[in-house]
This record gives structure tokens, C-alpha cells and sequence, in this order.
């Protein structure tokens, strides 16, 4: 670059110099003087070509200059289409991206695991820890207002009935998913519980009223047996397998019984709720395929409401 722009500067200095030179032969210079016009035109030459140098040097500087700013517009063309595919694609990635949002979210929705119904009954239930409920039972015998006493992780909800009225406590265990639950009130109290299946045996608690003294030793059972009120032996037919029913009464003569089984705890309580157990439990011998082998009655002073 730095030769293409001295270039015409070299020339006129040569051609200066040839100038020179040909000023100093002595023919040439003889001529010159003899001939003014000649002379004249000799002496005019370097500021001539010092200017024709120059606008030969101008002239190539401002093609270069404008090549340089045509090459300069190309590339600012080529810069604002990159910029603007560049906003094209951003634009791209953010549809995408909202779009991919949307999917996810309908993804994050179709696999919205549901509620179960032990979920949903737990949520029913907490907020009436310590209220009655009114309780029905069509598989077994049950509380008719027991209390909600507490629901433990796995969801097992405790239903107490404190002891009264010559019955003892006891509390009955259900999966909060074996229970259709209504939010209404009904009899003073807070709920409606249905029972569909029991977890576990029902807890005897002996004379205790208040479900926090479970702990306590009043909470075990203590019955004054007395003589036998009521018997039945089951049998199986083809098995030696076998079952047996006993209620006694209550030596001091008290409406209390104490109802007896062959396999599981004891049950005590009136008249009324030893007969219904005791019904109760007949009913699941048979349904087992057991039959009333033996059966007889006792002395008691309160009527047993019992039929094999």
C-alpha cells in the first residue's frame, strides 16, 4: 500500500531528474537558450508533473477510499442480515420455548397423580378431631357416636367410645379408605361415618373417659366374672378347626358381661352390646363355614338378647 501511494511521487522526481540531466548537456542547453519558447516549456515541465503526480495520486486515493467504503457498506449489510436472522432466531427460541412450556404443563397435569379416597376422607376428618360423629356399620357392629380421636401416618383413624352407662371403652381402628365420610352434622354430632371394613380387632379400654389415658392402667379391662349366662361351640365340617362363645355375668349382679371367644380378646359391656357382639361374632363363624355344634343358657338377672 505505502508503494502505490509513493509511486507517482518517484516518477516525477525522475522525470525531474532526466529534466536535469538533459539541462546539463551543453547541446541541449544551447538549444534551450536560443530557443526562449522552448525554454520556456522546459522550465514548466516539473511543476507540471509535480501536479499531474499529485492529482494522479488523488485520484487513486479516492478510488481506494471508495472501494474501501463499498466493501464497508457490504459488510453492514451483511451485518444487519445477521442481525436480523439473529432476532428471527430468538424469536424461534422463545415460541419454542413458550411452546415447550405449554407441553410440560399438559404433561405435569396428565400426570397429576389424584386423590385418593382415604386422602380425601383424612382431610375431612382432621378438622373434627375430638367431635362425635353418628357411625353406622353394615358389616359389623359399631359405635353409634364414638369420638374421633386421632389419625396416625397411615391414615388409620381411631374412633373411642369412652366407657358409661355399665360399658366399658373400647376403640375401633378404620382405614380412612374403608369409610364414606358425609361433611354434615347429624344428632349433635359433627359427621357422618359409614364403615365398610375394620382394621384390626376392637380395643378394649377398660373405664376410661378420656381417650389420652389410654396409657393409663384403668385402661385395662377388669371384670368380677361370675357364673355362665350364655354358650356356643362352633365346628367345621371336615376339620378339626373349632370356635367357642362364652358370656358371664357380673358376680356383684350388675348389668356387665363378659363375653369370652375361643381366638381373640375379651369383650365386656351390657346386656345389649354383649348380645350384639356376640351376634356378631356368630354371624362370622357361619359366614366361615362353621356350625353351632353345643349351645345352652345360663342364670342372669338382665336378659341376654341372643339366638343360635
Amino acid at each position: 500500500m505505502k508503494w502505490r501511494v509513493e509511486r507517482p511521487f518517484l516518477i516525477s522526481a525522475g522525470l525531474a531528474f532526466l529534466l536535469v540531466a538533459a539541462w546539463l548537456q551543453p547541446d541541449i542547453r544551447d538549444f534551450l537558450v536560443a530557443h526562449h519558447w522552448w525554454r520556456a516549456f522546459f522550465l514548466a515541465l516539473p511543476p507540471l508533473i509535480v501536479a499531474a503526480g499529485g492529482i494522479f495520486v488523488q485520484w487513486r486515493q479516492s478510488a481506494h477510499a471508495d472501494e474501501l467504503q463499498e466493501k464497508a457498506n457490504e459488510f453492514e449489510e451483511q451485518a444487519n442480515q445477521l442481525r436480523k436472522q439473529a432476532n428471527e432466531l430468538t424469536k424461534q427460541i422463545g415460541d419454542l420455548q413458550a411452546e415447550r412450556n405449554t407441553h410440560l404443563q399438559q404433561i405435569a397435569e396428565n400426570t397429576r397423580r389424584e386423590r385418593t379416597k382415604a386422602e380425601k376422607n383424612v382431610e375431612i376428618l382432621r378438622k373434627h378431631i375430638g367431635a362425635r360423629a353418628s357411625v353406622t356399620d353394615n358389616v359389623k357392629y359399631a359405635p353409634t357416636t364414638p369420638l374421633i380421636a386421632e389419625i396416625n401416618e397411615q391414615d388409620i383413624v381411631a374412633l373411642f367410645m369412652p366407657a358409661g352407662g355399665g360399658s366399658q371403652a373400647y376403640c375401633v381402628n378404620v382405614y380412612a379408605g374403608d369409610l364414606d365420610v358425609t361433611d354434615l352434622p347429624e344428632g349433635g354430632c359433627a359427621v357422618r361415618l359409614s364403615i365398610i371394613r375394620r382394621h384390626g380387632a376392637v380395643v378394649d379400654l377398660g373405664q376410661i373417659t378420656r381417650w389420652e389415658d389410654r396409657s393409663l392402667p384403668a385402661a385395662t379391662a377388669v371384670f368380677n366374672k361370675g357364673g355362665l349366662a350364655y354358650r356356643a361351640d362352633y365346628s367345621k365340617p371336615g376339620s378339626a378347626e373349632t370356635r367357642a362363645l362364652r358370656v358371664f355375668g357380673s358376680r356383684d349382679g350388675a348389668n356387665s358381661f363378659l363375653l369370652e371367644r375361643s381366638i381373640g380378646d375379651d369383650i365386656t359391656g351390657d346386656n345389649v352390646e354383649i348380645s350384639k357382639r356376640f351376634m356378631v361374632l356368630h354371624i362370622e363363624y357361619r359366614a366361615a363355614g362353621f356350625g353351632v355344634s353345643n349351645w345352652s343358657t345360663g342364670v342372669s338377672q338382665h336378659s341376654l338378647f341372643i339366638s343360635v
